[in-house]
């Protein structure tokens, strides 16, 4: 009998405690102007646009570029949403497609004497390369989200 053997790659885990309300938090992630604010992945990007239906089953794009001119674009579908609470959606390179690889990210967002606790799992990477550069880039928007949000 032969095995196969399939690597596991682990989730993307955060937990990031923003010192603003809960519900300006989670309208910081459906808010078009507010995501064009933070949702930088590293330095020298910038957003070019944002389509955006906050609600269950709805679909979303947010374009960026970056120093060198490339304009990568990243698409998904809410799969769960719940007002200031709760967040699920899938993540594909490109806007999407029936070649891409989607991955999907599950947000939390709960209240702490005012404060909000941010709780982020990315899922279903395809190799460790590509959970680190996650790993990454939510590790700098966390900290953009909290600059923004007390600014």
């Amino acid at each position: 009998m032969s095995g196969t053997h399939v690597d596991v790659i682990p989730a993307v885990h955060i937990t990031h405690t923003v010192p603003v309300a809960r519900e300006r938090v989670f309208k910081a992630w459906i808010d078009k102007q507010d995501l064009q604010k933070w949702f930088i992945p590293d330095e020298g990007y910038c957003v070019l646009f944002v389509e955006i239906d906050p609600r269950k089953h709805s679909k979303f794009r947010i374009a960026l570029k970056d120093s060198q001119g490339n304009q990568p674009l990243f698409g998904g579908i809410y799969r769960e949403f719940v007002m200031s609470e709760r967040l699920d959606f899938t993540c594909e390179k490109n806007g999407g497609g029936t070649q891409q690889h989607k991955t999907f990210v599950s947000v939390q967002f709960f209240d702490n004497n005012g404060e909000t606790k941010i709780e982020l799992i990315h899922d279903n990477l395809s190799d460790e390369k590509m959970r680190d550069e996650y790993e990454k880039s939510w590790n700098l928007m966390l900290d953009r989200l909290e600059s923004y949000l007390k600014s």
